[in-house]
């Protein structure tokens, strides 16, 4: 769990995942992707950031495939995305030790993936339908952060006006060519940060209304719209967070998600609240998330909710707490804090 020390201060995350079939022979911790069934969980799962001299850059990696974003200063825009055809997480592919040529790069927590271009920018990161390699290892400086880099080698380096990418027909190729000896990996982006998995802009609409949460790396904004137009419910901080599991080592999420995949949770603090029944600006309560069971690119959520005052028939506020510890512990599933869930929030 990692913990945040002010409003402003980064975190870092991150989108739901499952586990890969290995469909190279002879790899262990391998899997593949689009169509593969489940040995292994990609290691470089999830949504990372990183900010540098020249933008930030943005690599959002699922159970079968990666989108590659940059923000120049103007807002994030796709550079590619691919699908995950197969990948290993216990070494690079041609023997390589190396993430990069660089004799400085990391030689540790070294993985790879086959990628199949589904979408590019230009020519220079590839060409739909072609292949190529995606590779990641573990930050020296940083062990929970990581180093990335696809293979790039200028593919008309007679015409100083074009930069297309070296591509390949097929996986094979790809596999035995993309590498360090043959130029593909003079450098790599270093130190991306893992960010919030639920991270987003989020719609779910339901019989009664709709419902939007605004996730950022810092935040929670829940509101609602019964017909007359989105209201705030609730505006929070996030104090800190896990991707890895729920808060007090639970395992059931809600009382109406059966899902286990890819759960997470936010120990939060409210900053503005529509009524004592959501919380109290200052106090400390809990928000959930977890893939949700049937359609992998949705979610469900859910906020801790307790009645506070039970014996008093014409009041609900809900029951919030004066520190995050004391938050963290106590809202939970078993003691009656997650009855309701909202499921199958679509990201927007």
């Amino acid at each position: 769990m990692k913990n945040l020390t002010g409003k402003f201060l980064k975190i870092s995350v991150l989108v739901a995942m499952v586990a890969f079939v290995s469909l190279l022979s002879g790899c262990q911790d391998t899997g593949a992707g689009s169509g593969g069934g489940t040995t292994a969980t990609i290691a470089a799962e999830g949504i990372w950031e990183l900010t540098g001299a020249y933008g930030t850059e943005k690599w959002v990696i699922t159970e079968s495939t990666i989108e590659y974003l940059s923000d120049w200063g103007s807002g994030f825009s796709t550079n590619y995305k691919a699908d995950i055809i197969s990948f290993s997480n216990t070494g690079l592919n041609a023997g390589d030790t190396s993430i990069t040529s660089s004799v400085s790069s990391s030689t540790t927590g070294l993985g790879y993936a086959v990628i199949q271009f589904t979408e590019v920018a230009t020519t220079g990161d590839g060409e739909v339908g072609k292949y190529q390699i995606f590779r990641w290892a573990e930050n020296q400086s940083d062990s929970a952060d990581k180093d990335f880099t696809q293979g790039y080698k200028d593919a008309t380096p007679d015409d100083a006006g074009t930069w297309p990418n070296t591509v390949y027909d097929t996986a094979a190729e790809a596999i035995q060519n993309v590498t360090n000896t043959n130029g593909f990996f003079g450098a790599a982006s270093e130190g991306a940060e893992e960010i919030i998995r639920a991270e987003g802009s989020w719609e779910l609409a339901g019989t009664y209304g709709t419902e939007y949460w605004v996730i950022t790396d810092s935040t929670i904004e829940y509101s609602t719209d019964y017909g007359s137009g989105a209201a705030t419910v609730f505006k929070a901080d996030i104090v800190s967070y896990s991707n890895s599991g729920l808060n007090a080592s639970e395992t059931t999420f809600s009382g109406q998600s059966s899902s286990t995949n890819d759960p997470g949770y936010a120990v939060i603090q409210f900053t503005e609240v529509d009524s004592t029944g959501t919380g109290e600006v200052g106090k400390y309560q809990v928000f959930r998330w977890v893939q949700n069971a049937t359609d992998s690119l949705t979610m469900d959520f859910t906020q801790g909710y307790k009645d506070a005052t039970p014996a008093d028939a014409g009041t609900w506020p809900n029951t919030v707490f004066d520190t995050a510890s004391e938050a963290e512990s106590s809202v939970t599933y078993a003691d009656g804090y997650f009855d309701y869930s909202s499921n199958g929030a679509e990201r927007q």
